[in-house]
């Protein structure tokens, strides 16, 4: 063996022996992500993943109006396993846990959550719980990743290490973004705007789906339908009470405003736009948010026509 070969050898080695607890506390030493911020779940996926070095698994969050948890984020696992990752509640494994952080699963018990293909690969899956058994903040499913016997005990203290250190931000990030579609009332188009027609003030069709691609362009992994329901979200809690919202679920969101909270629409694209550059870090540049206004009731007509396919002639 030659010196280069030695000093790889000696550098691999000595990354090895870094144990998950190392790694684990110095993450956390240099963790400076806000749960504010639209992808602070993509740096607490990190965190485990880095920690436990998962190679293929996911980040899922409760939702609690299906008694289930759902995936918001995913890691190398095909787009059937994807749609079919849905853990309920009461998922018997879960009393493994006790009062641990780590829980481990059978394949078999995942056959149904998984495509035939990832259900075909030979591992030893590991649940990870985020918050105590009566109500987990998040679970981390491990298909693969680098815990077994000899290292067991490392990994469970540094995963338990993250999961105390992250558990209220993980909650206050999902108190920001994660308000249910299920909880709240139904509306079409139509019956929105009829409902609003004595609500007189300028009406925004704002399309979101560029802030979406850019979100999901990066950080790859995460669940379309999860990033636009936080992308909704976070407008729907910038927009507070300056006015009315309705998400028309094909990429676009319908605002009305009093006409004197908006004064100047560019400025409120601006604003907007540099409200989503801070919720996302690192994003190369702002994404462009097309939108159209119109004064309501009175552009009911032009309105209609913007919104065709949601009224029946």
């Amino acid at each position: 063996m030659g010196l280069l070969d030695r000093a790889g050898s000696l550098n691999s080695e000595q990354a090895q022996s870094v144990s998950a607890l190392d790694k684990a506390k110095r993450i956390l030493t240099d963790f400076t992500h806000a749960p504010e911020h639209l992808d602070f779940p993509v740096q607490v996926f990190t965190a485990f993943s880095n920690t436990a070095g998962i190679s293929r698994g996911a980040l899922m969050f409760p939702n609690n109006a299906l008694q289930e948890f759902h995936p918001w984020m995913i890691k190398n696992l095909d787009r059937t396993s994807s749609r079919r990752l849905r853990m309920p509640f009461n998922f018997p494994p879960f009393e493994r846990f006790g009062t641990h952080a780590v829980c481990q699963l059978q394949m078999e018990e995942l056959e149904s959550m998984l495509s035939v293909r990832e259900a075909g690969f030979k591992s030893s899956p590991m649940l990870f719980r985020v918050g105590g058994p009566e109500n987990p903040a998040a679970l981390i499913l491990a298909l693969d990743c680098e815990l077994n016997e000899t290292n067991y005990e490392d990994i469970h203290t540094a995963v338990s290490l993250l999961a105390d250190n992250l558990l209220e931000d993980i909650r206050k990030n999902r108190r920001i973004m994660d308000m249910e579609e299920d909880s709240l009332p139904h509306q079409d188009a139509a019956e929105w705007l009829h409902n609003h027609t004595e609500h007189p003030g300028v009406l925004a069709i704002l399309d979101i789906s560029h802030a979406l691609d850019a979100l999901i362009e990066k950080s790859e992994g995460i669940e379309l339908y999860r990033a636009r329901q936080d992308i909704v979200n976070l407008l729907r809690r910038i927009t507070g009470r300056m006015g009315r919202f309705l998400d028309l679920k094909d990429g676009r969101v319908l605002i009305l405003f009093p006409s004197e909270r908006l004064p100047d629409q560019t400025l409120y694209i601006h604003q907007l736009t540099q409200s989503f550059m801070d919720s996302v870090s690192g994003l190369s540049e702002p994404p462009q948010f097309p939108a159209e206004f119109f004064n309501w009731p009175d552009e009911d007509k032009h309105v209609k026509k913007a919104l065709s396919g949601f009224f029946t002639e």
